[in-house]
């Protein structure tokens, strides 16, 4: 659905600029970008924004233009409610633009229904997943909680803490077989990162944050944090030698699974009109609401409505999009690495600004502060 805008050099450098500045460069812009703080968030709202601009705007003429606004966004906005609110605004401004109705309140029913059918009607609710079952799934269609699974070992770990009085630690009922899905595309790009549920939650367990767990080792790809992680967990709990070792067997034994393929973003993209959604949002109370404006009036359909729409069954290979997206995992020789940081850090600076001069000058004010105390202090 995306491949042939992810093929764009634009959409390629705001990706790239997004995934890899790093630490010291953050703290360099952060009077100008200081959304790179989240940059895993940033980048999940930079798809999403790509995916609404596919399947509402559609047409290629406006897209170069799409772009140079987002970035625009991406240079002043410091909040990520705000950043996604003004993907919507832009949104609204190029529906109007496609239709040929820009600054045209009075066609405000024609572009609500427009959204309204191509984000709602004919929209899609989202499954993230691992994405080592991406493959499988294109192949033979996607059956709720049938796929490999080491189920019957999650299980047993649910029991082994159970003797230290921590009771379903993976927070899962593996007797039933159902899948969630979400009508917010971030949130899909987040479960995808971090699934299965259930192995995030045994590896990331927030009842013992008061042990400094980490909690990006699925986004990082670190299977040295998700070890130590755990490890913390047992020595609090005082687990047995034995039980330790089964669980940080299993925790190898899962990841070696989900990281067998190269780890994408995976999403599952079905139709809402396979769901029954009683969340549905009434296009005929925003069209006659006048007091909201036509963009705060596209928000509202853009919006968040249903993160739980539950599914069951099996859902045929025809009746569904995958889409694969690239993450924040490490998959380029070390060399790759430097060469790409040295392009960045350069188009960095002239794509965000002058930042260096900048901080440049400013140090060589603070210095010249320093040596003026320094004299006088000798003078006196």
């Amino acid at each position: 659905m995306l491949d042939e805008i992810l093929e764009k050099d634009e959409v390629k450098r705001i990706i790239a600029v997004i995934k890899n500045i790093s630490d010291k460069e953050k703290n360099a812009v952060s009077i100008n970008y200081k959304l790179f703080s989240y940059q895993d968030k940033i980048l999940y709202i930079f798809y999403d924004a790509l995916f609404k601009y596919k399947i509402i705007i559609e047409d290629d003429f406006y897209l170069l233009e799409y772009l140079e606004q987002i970035d625009k966004l991406l240079k002043k906005i410091n909040n990520m409610d705000d950043l996604t609110l003004g993907i919507n605004k832009l949104i609204c401004k190029f529906t109007c633009k496609k239709l040929d109705v820009a600054g045209y309140e009075d066609k405000r029913s024609e572009v609500l229904r427009y959204v309204y059918d191509k984000y709602i009607i004919n929209g899609y609710f989202i499954h993230g997943f691992s994405s080592c079952y991406g493959e499988d799934i294109k192949r033979n269609g996607f059956n709720c909680e049938e796929y490999s699974n080491l189920y019957e070992d999650f299980r047993k770990v649910n029991e082994i803490f159970n003797k230290y009085g921590v009771f379903n630690v993976v927070e899962k009922d593996f007797s039933k077989k159902e899948t969630f899905f979400t009508d917010n595309f971030v949130k899909g790009c987040y479960y995808s990162v971090n699934s299965p549920g259930y192995f995030y939650n045994l590896i990331y367990n927030r009842e013992y944050n008061h042990l400094k767990l980490k909690k990006d080792m699925l986004l990082k790809g670190n299977l040295d944090d998700a070890l130590k992680n755990m490890k913390k967990i047992m020595n609090f709990l005082e687990f047995s030698d034995e039980d330790k070792d089964y669980v940080l067997e299993l925790i190898r034994k899962e990841w070696n699974l989900l990281f067998s393929k190269e780890r994408k973003i995976a999403l599952l993209l079905v139709k809402r009109s396979l769901f029954f959604d009683n969340k549905r949002i009434n296009i005929e109370k925003l069209i006659e609401d006048r007091e909201m404006d036509l963009s705060e009036a596209i928000d509202k359909i853009l919006s968040e409505r249903n993160n739980n729409a539950i599914y069951s069954g099996y859902i045929n290979n025809e009746d569904f999009q995958i889409v694969f997206l690239d993450g924040f995992w490490e998959n380029e020789d070390e060399e790759d690495k430097k060469l790409r940081k040295i392009e960045l850090a350069n188009d960095f600076g002239s794509v965000y600004g002058n930042v260096t001069p900048l901080i440049l000058v400013g140090a060589c004010l603070i210095s010249l502060g320093v040596i003026i105390s320094i004299i006088f202090l000798i003078g006196g």
